[in-house]
Order: structure tokens, then sequence, then C-alpha cells
């Protein structure tokens, strides 16, 4: 049975994110507003009234709820950026920080050390070898071959369109590669329809053209794919994801993969229809549900599943950074990728765990300045990024 401590908790995760409902709200608001005769300094910099209170009830959440088992320091302010306002409250599980993607109506001046957020940007490798920067290519028709039409949107992303049937000829299939750099992001959509958005510092490789059987493309980093259902005479045409070290075999469906070098496990994140995941080397596989999570890693033999939220783990096609329970290396890897920096820890061993959200729009220095406010220290030469003990 959930204590009084825990429906709290709760209540203010739903608060937080405004997904709580009017009844819930008066529960919450009776439970807030027990004793406050307390007096909460609030600094005459905050913005709104709106922001003061938020501020207050946070601050407030943090005494009630965690009492001593929280780390002793006091967040009693909110600091505007040009993209983002940020709350923050430390919590017992580590830091807690929200960032609302709320615009400015004017810029701040950035240093020279402050770095732009990644784009729209990629290359695209043609079977014969061509290379087409993505983001300098005119919008429209970037290229034709073998009855297969590439175009660039204006919304940022390439299609293919098959002038010919989109099964194709298996002795005609010629592959394509998209690769985004650090700091830059894609998407494709494929000649069967399937949506592709790839992450920074990733790489897929895939037909121009399916051949009859399958559909298969080769994954090196973060996508998240929208899988379009072909159905060929009677059958399904599988759809199937490759990585190192296992197989996604789909038939329609929404899901994500993480499959970075540097961050060890493989992790498939289901969020609708059904998929296979596969590993190679012993045979073994599971069927994944939505909501579930499959992680392989070479360090274990058996594919792991968990159940989790998929939102989650697909906010950075939303853009925005997701952190839960979040070590500074992860978030420092993400950053890497997504502000093309290099990253240096002063020492081995950083324990703070961090929860919370921040649009990928801001730029490095708005980024840091949220973990500086609850306690990361860094220093900052260029694309040379030093975090401190």
């Amino acid at each position: 049975m959930m204590n009084d401590d825990d429906r709290y908790k709760k209540l203010a995760s739903k608060w937080l994110d405004r997904t709580i409902t009017p009844s819930e709200m008066e529960e919450f608001s009776t439970w807030y507003n027990n004793g406050q005769d307390d007096q909460i300094r609030i600094p005459d910099f905050i913005a709104t009234s709106e922001e003061k209170h938020r501020q207050r009830i946070l601050n407030e959440i943090n005494r009630k709820i965690d009492g001593v088992s929280i780390r002793q320091r006091r967040i009693n302010f909110v600091k505007r950026f040009a993209v983002a306002a940020s709350i923050l409250v430390f919590v017992s599980i580590g830091i807690y920080f929200i960032i609302d993607n709320r615009q400015e109506s004017t810029q701040p001046q950035l240093t020279n050390q402050d770095i732009a957020p990644g784009r729209n940007r990629a290359i695209l490798t043609l079977a014969d070898g061509k290379t087409i920067s993505l983001e300098a290519q005119v919008k429209g028709e970037v290229t034709s071959e073998l009855g297969v039409t590439i175009r660039q949107t204006t919304s940022g992303q390439i299609q293919y369109e098959a002038v010919v049937s989109p099964q194709g000829n298996p002795e005609k299939v010629q592959y394509n590669t998209v690769a985004t750099p650090n700091g830059g992001q894609y998407q494709l959509v494929l000649t069967d329809g399937t949506k592709v958005w790839l992450n920074a510092a990733s790489t897929i490789v895939y037909p121009t053209v399916f051949a009859k059987h399958e559909r298969r493309v080769k994954l090196i980093g973060e996508a998240y794919f929208e899988v379009a259902q072909r159905v060929r005479g009677k059958g399904s045409m599988p759809f199937i994801v490759e990585t190192n070290g296992q197989e996604i075999k789909v038939l329609g469906t929404c899901f994500n993969v993480n499959a970075y070098e540097d961050e060890g496990d493989i992790k498939t994140t289901l969020v609708a229809g059904s998929v296979r995941i596969e590993r190679k080397g012993n045979n073994q596989s599971v069927i994944l549900k939505p909501g579930q999570q499959s992680r392989v890693s070479s360090a274990v033999q058996n594919i792991e599943l968990v159940d989790v939220d998929p939102a989650d783990y697909t906010a950075w096609q939303s853009n925005y950074f997701y952190f839960k329970d979040t070590d500074i290396y992860t978030i420092m890897r993400q950053f890497a990728r997504w502000y093309d920096i290099e990253v240096h820890f002063e020492t081995a061993v950083y324990t703070d765990l961090y929860v919370g959200k921040i649009p990928r729009s801001a730029t490095l220095l708005e980024a840091l300045k949220v973990l500086k406010t609850v306690g990361v220290k860094f220093k900052n030469d260029g694309r040379n990024l030093y975090i401190l003990p």
C-alpha cells in the first residue's frame, strides 16, 4: 500500500509535469497549505507571480517530503535564459531540475566560449561513393539513381521515392548511408514509407530499394523509427534493424534504439506495436511489448527486460534532454555529441544523480548554467569542457 510520502511524491510529480487532475490538485493543495506560516525568501529577480508560487511549492515539497534525507543545500530561485526558465529543487534521489521552453523577446549576449546547439545536418553517401552535404543542399531533388529519386524537404529531411516497384530487384539493390556528425541530427523517409529520426553522431545504412523478402537497415548510434507496415502477398515483410550485437525484427511499429558504442548497453524501447529482439551469437530472443525496454550488453549473456516510460527515452526526438537518476558521465556524453565538445573529468568519481529536462535548443552555456545551479562545477575553453571536483 502506498504511504503518505509516496502519495504526495506522486502528486508532486504530476503537478510538475502538469498532468494532475482537479481532484488530485485539491488533495495536493490541502496537503501543501497545511501549516504555511513559515516565511520563504524569494529573490527580487524572479520573473512572474506564477513562478514565485511554483518555487514556493517546490521548496515546501523539498522540506515536507524528504526531510533530513535531502542534501543540505537550498535552491530558492528561478533563472531565466533566452530559451529556458529553470526551476530547481533537490530531492532525496539526487538533483531535480525542470526547464520550460519559453522564448524571450530579446537574446542575451553570448560569450566567445558559448556553443550553439546541434541542428539538422548530415552527410549522404550514395552507392557510387559520392557524398552530398544535406545541410547545404538546395531543397528539392538531390539526385536520382536506379529508379529512385531522393528529395530534401523544406522541413529538413530526405525522402526516397521509388519510380519502379518499391519491392525492387535484389540483384540491383544499392545502398546509401546517412551519417550525422556531433552537433547534428537528421530525418529521412525510406522508399517503403518508414520514417527515421537520426540522433547526433549516428549512422544508418539502407538500400535505396528494398529486396522482396525483407527490409534491412544497419544502425550505429541512436535512431527513432516509425516503421511502415508492408504486406507481400498473404504474408508480412519484416523490417530489420541490425546493430552490433543484436537484430530487431518488426512489422509496423514505433521504437527507439540507442546503440552508441560508448554507452555500454544497447537499449531498444518500444513505443507501439511489437518487436522481436534477437541477440547475435547465442540465438536468444525476446518479444517486446509497448512500455518495455530490452538491454543487451557484452558483459551479460541474457537480454534484460525492464518496464519503462517510453517518453523518457524518446525525449531527444521531441528536442529535449531528459535525465532520470542519471549520472554526470551519461549527461556529458549526450552533451558531447549534441554540442560537439570534448569533456574532461578532473576526478574519477562523481556520485550525484540527476533528474530533469532541458530543451536541446539551449546553447551550451545555457544548459551548463542549469547544472551549475544544482552544484556542478565546470570551466570551458572553446570546445573543451572540464568538470571540476
